[in-house]
């Protein structure tokens, strides 16, 4: 079955409403190193629901690998300019060897992802777009 433009529309504008939840998002966009959904624990969830909450500042103390890097660090920032390109992010990593790898891995999403991209980009710009620094297409 074919879908008709006002139908394909209609589908990525409902997908874009419900990617305002960011635990829908994170497991409707965001892949794993295999490239199978995220499957997220209860914490995961927390966590992301916590990053966009009203709560002024958010501390996440996870033990390593368990997904701070994957599902916050990556899927925190990618929702955050899904939904408004125009935001300025700052990464704070250890230091800028961790925060360029870190923006490596977020600009992959957007430069690779096409489901993302049929739904929220292009991303990529004629701005900036370098190892340390992005601006998004608006």
């Amino acid at each position: 079955m074919t879908l008709l433009t006002h139908e394909t529309q209609f589908a990525r504008e409902i997908r874009r409403d419900m990617a305002q939840d960011i635990v829908w998002f994170t497991q409707k966009y965001l892949r794993d190193e295999d490239g199978a959904p995220f499957k997220l624990k209860d914490f995961h969830i927390e966590g992301l629901r916590l990053c966009v909450s009203d709560e002024m500042r958010v501390l996440i103390e996870w033990p390593a690998a368990f997904g701070k890097s994957t599902h916050v660090a990556k899927g925190y920032p990618i929702w955050l300019v899904c939904m408004n390109p125009n935001v300025q992010i700052l990464l704070g990593c250890q230091n800028q060897g961790h925060a360029s790898s870190r923006l490596a891995v977020i600009k992959s999403e957007l430069e690779g992802n096409e489901e993302l991209i049929n739904d929220f980009g292009p991303f990529v710009g004629t701005d900036m777009w370098r190892d340390d620094e992005i601006n998004v297409a608006r």
